[in-house]
């Protein structure tokens, strides 16, 4: 490989990289999954999907667990 080949491949992993550790509120998360907010909130407190917590009331959704929704 020769040294564009390495930069390309490293900016490709870190876009992955990024892209899987990346946090949606419920409004984008909901979007992505063409629901409203209020459905998106049910399966919330229903367990369907993990959520991080920053602070009371708000809800952060990763990459990852937006696509594993049980």
């Amino acid at each position: 490989m020769n040294t564009q080949e390495i930069e390309q491949a490293v900016f490709q992993a870190l876009q992955k990289y990024n892209e899987l550790n990346k946090f949606y509120t419920v409004s984008e998360a909901a979007a992505h999954h063409r629901i409203t907010s209020r459905t998106m909130l049910n399966w919330i407190h229903q367990g369907k999907i993990k959520v991080s917590s920053p602070s009371i009331g708000v809800y952060r959704i990763s990459a990852k667990d937006l696509n594993n929704i049980t």
